[in-house]
Order: C-alpha cells, then sequence, then structure tokens
C-alpha cells in the first residue's frame, strides 16, 4: 500500500506486521488510507483485519474505509465495514473552527438514517477527534460540539495539549452526565429529528432509562433565542398526559417535573446548544 511519502509500503507484509503490533503491546491500530485506491479498500481492510484477528490480541482497529469511498464515489459496504472494523471515519479531517464542527455535525445528520444502522457495540462511525481545549471554538460552541459527539456516540479521542487546558474546557471534557450519554451500553445514535432556520434538533432513547434531547443554534449571530415545543411533538409517541423528570446535563437551568406540557429553553446563538434528560415518572 502507499505511504503518505508516496513510496511503496508492505502490501504483502499484513501477518508480519499484526505480529509485530502483538508484540509490542499495542491496543489499538489505525489503518489510514494512505491514497490507496478506494476500489481496493473492500479486499484489503478485511485482510489487515484477518491478520489482527490471527494474533489474538485484542485491538481496536481504525479504519478509514468508508472515508475513502465517499471521497470516490463509491457506496460503502457498511454491512462489511461493521463486521471488520470497530471504528470507521466517514468524514474529512475535523478541524479547529465551528464551521468544520457544524460540517461535521450536518453530514451526520444528513446520512442519519444510514450511520444508525451500523453504528452500536463493537461497530462505531467516527467523527473524528474532540478540539475542545484547543484555539479555535467558544465556550458556546465547545459544549455543543462534546455533547454532539456524546450523541452520536462516538469515540472521545481528545486534540488538545493537556498542559494547556482552561478550567471551563476541563470542566466540558469532564462533564460526567455527558459522558454517561456517550458510555451507555446500548450505544444508541442520535437521530435528527427536525432543523429549521434557527435550530437543529436531535434526539436519542435510552431503553428504560427515557430520552436526552439536544438543540443547538445554527445561526452565526450571538444572540439569545427561545424555543418551546410540545414534549409530544419532540418525542415520536409520547402523550401529551406522560410525566417527566428533567435535568439539565449542563446545569444551566433545574426544571420542575412535567406533563406533555411545553419545554421552553434559551439557547445561544453561534453554536451554543442545550442539552437535557427526560425520565417518564412511573
Amino acid at each position: 500500500y502507499p505511504a503518505q511519502n508516496g513510496k511503496t509500503g508492505k502490501g504483502d507484509y499484513f501477518d508480519i506486521d499484526a505480529k509485530t503490533f502483538a508484540e509490542w503491546g499495542i491496543d489499538s491500530f489505525k489503518f489510514d488510507g494512505c491514497n490507496e485506491d478506494p476500489k481496493n479498500m473492500d479486499e484489503l481492510y478485511p485482510k489487515m483485519g484477518e491478520s489482527l484477528n490471527k494474533t489474538g490480541r485484542h485491538m481496536v482497529f481504525i479504519c478509514e474505509w468508508p472515508l475513502y469511498q465517499l471521497h470516490g464515489k463509491i457506496k460503502p459496504n457498511y454491512t462489511s465495514i461493521a463486521n471488520t472494523c470497530h471504528v470507521y471515519r466517514n468524514h474529512g479531517d475535523v478541524g479547529d473552527s465551528w464551521a468544520s464542527i457544524s460540517s461535521i455535525i450536518q453530514f451526520y445528520g444528513d446520512n442519519n438514517e444510514e450511520f444508525i444502522k451500523y453504528n452500536g457495540p463493537g461497530h462505531w462511525n467516527d467523527p473524528d477527534m474532540v478540539m475542545v481545549g484547543d484555539f479555535g471554538l467558544s465556550y458556546e460552541q465547545s459544549r455543543t460540539h462534546m455533547a454532539m459527539w456524546a450523541m452520536f456516540s462516538a469515540p472521545l479521542y481528545m486534540s488538545n495539549d493537556l498542559r494547556d487546558l482552561k478550567p471551563e474546557d476541563k470542566q466540558i471534557l469532564q462533564n460526567k452526565e455527558i459522558i454517561a450519554v456517550n458510555q451507555d451500553k446500548h450505544g444508541i445514535m442520535a437521530k435528527r429529528v427536525f432543523i429549521d432556520d434557527k435550530f437543529l434538533f436531535v434526539q436519542t432513547q435510552f431503553v428504560h432509562l427515557g430520552f436526552h434531547l439536544l438543540f443547538t443554534s445554527i445561526r452565526q449571530q450571538i444572540y439569545l433565542l427561545s424555543m418551546s415545543e410540545k414534549i409530544s411533538t419532540l418525542i415520536p409517541g409520547a402523550k401529551d398526559v406522560s410525566e417527566y423528570t428533567v435535568e439539565d446535563l449542563f446545569k444551566d437551568e433545574v426544571f420542575k417535573d412535567m406533563k406533555g406540557s411545553n419545554l421552553e429553553l434559551k439557547v445561544a446563538t453561534g453554536g451554543g446548544c442545550r442539552m437535557v434528560k427526560l425520565v417518564p415518572k412511573k
């Protein structure tokens, strides 16, 4: 396979390479596309996966299989990808900017139905690294970034210098409630329910534990927008008579228990979000 410098790599040495990685005690192995022809990836990635499995060592196998094929106008075989890889990229590299983060959120929304089908324990979509703690995102945008990646049930690989983390960024990255959403054992990826000129709304359901709802603004101006929707509108199948406890996962507000009345939130524009957990009362 071609290496990043354009020179020939070790295409015929998958078994030897995998054995070497296992001997080194490697826990996670990323098999980059390295400018290989996307048409060859249906053969090369399974071949590398077989070589890793032969070693008997458990290694997280990270692939760029669908990313390269989508760029090459080839429809990825997600069944094969999910059977081969543990984690797979399908969007270009993330950048330290809201333009980059919001474009990935948009891409995951546009491809929501397919991505949800091939996301769960043992096989995860990867929107790329978490940029919270770098330099290009505002505080509000950083919260939205972390919350959306959690609701995507995405791997939370941080891209920052831990020595330079600001306290507010550390607080976002260590938010136990948001991390719990990401680490739920069912691995249910969030669903985009609606989008308009003001808001993007996503929702995910946890078995027996209720729902997580996230609203993020898509306007660039910086001010507060108010949204108000009936819970029965926000959660498919919910009834107006249902009663819920409501928890703000960023602790911006304390809510009383509510029936199917309106959920009212103020959301900062320019990439801000609100994230709440609704649990049906017995």
